[in-house]
């Protein structure tokens, strides 16, 4: 089976904003898993999406308008109408509405986090291929 995969976008399905663990036969018991997932963010303490554009490389905003180098003009006023200061936006949210960076499905500051993330895994994992374990001496990864 081949079937491409849809564009990166800031649109959920029906049954991802409406219908997750819906019980059966039960219209309207399931859950949103957007919301879900700015609630786990704020439940946690996760610092709000302006904290992190510096570390992706990105300016902090000071303006809701700082905001459309990365985002579109359509998100930005979207923006304006739930968060009442830039500095509030949630981290999920701002990820979710950066414009993709090129040949991306996701824009700076997730893409940073995603390979920050990886980077991590792999410094802290001590038998990480790349990494001299005592019982792989001798051998050359990469050369065969």
């Amino acid at each position: 089976m081949h079937h491409p995969a849809m564009k990166s976008d800031k649109e959920f399905s029906f049954p991802i904003r409406n219908q997750l663990f819906e019980i059966r036969g039960q219209p309207g018991s399931g859950v949103d898993l957007v919301a879900v997932n700015i609630m786990r963010g704020r439940d946690v303490g996760v610092f709000p999406y302006n904290n992190y554009r510096s570390l992706a490389g990105l300016r902090r905003a000071s303006t809701f308008d700082d905001l459309k180098a990365e985002m579109d003009s359509s998100n930005v006023e979207a923006l304006k109408r739930v968060y009442a200061d830039v500095n509030d936006i949630d981290l999920y949210t701002g990820i979710i509405l950066e414009r993709p960076s090129v040949g991306a499905a996701i824009g700076p500051t997730g893409g940073y986090m995603i390979a920050e993330q990886f980077t991590a895994l792999k410094k802290g994992d001590r038998f990480f291929y790349e990494h001299q374990v005592p019982s792989t001496r001798g051998l050359k990864i990469g050369t065969t």
